[in-house]
């Protein structure tokens, strides 16, 4: 049982510093949004994560006659997968908003020598959002409850709140 746990430690350590090199590093293939989609961008394209893994559904799966445990394995992994697809969208989009933020600063009528800081307050608590989520996502392979992706969502949110008034 420790030598689980400690696999599972290494495993969601290595995880947590390969997701902290890939924020570091802007992701390869980030789209650029338009104006218009930038405006446009709403968040609520994110909000099936927060049921993606609750335990609500398991519990329902678990509950129908003729469920196995593979069954179980299947439906864990699956959810996982499209979880990490949503994921792999919400970090694009947010390394898209945060470029978007700092061309608006750059190119800003007004001066504003804080928000260098704002914005790399937001993209330090996205980071850190993000590092929790792949934790969770660790134990939640290794059977741990539900991810909760909040904290990614509202530091998007907050992204996209300090770009749109730089583009209207």
């Amino acid at each position: 049982m420790e030598f689980l746990i400690l696999c599972g430690s290494l495993v969601a350590v290595l995880v947590a510093a390969i997701a902290l090199y890939r924020l570091v590093i802007s992701p390869a293939g980030a789209d650029a949004l338009s104006a218009e989609q930038l405006l446009q961008f709403s968040t609520e394209r994110y909000r099936p994560m927060a049921h993606l893994l609750a335990e609500r559904d398991l519990s329902f799966l678990q509950s129908q006659p003729g469920c196995t445990p593979e069954l179980v394995r299947q439906f864990r992994v699956q959810r996982r997968s499209i979880f990490r697809g949503y994921l792999r969208r919400l970090k694009r989009d947010f390394h898209c908003l945060h470029r978007a933020a700092r061309l608006v600063a750059l190119y800003s009528s007004e001066d504003r020598p804080d928000l260098a800081q704002v914005l790399a307050r937001q993209r330090l608590a996205f980071s850190l959002a993000l590092l929790a989520v792949e934790w969770r996502l660790c134990l939640h392979w290794l059977g741990a409850d539900a991810v909760d992706a909040r904290g990614l969502v509202e530091a998007l949110e907050a992204m996209h709140r300090q770009v749109r008034p730089g583009l209207a």
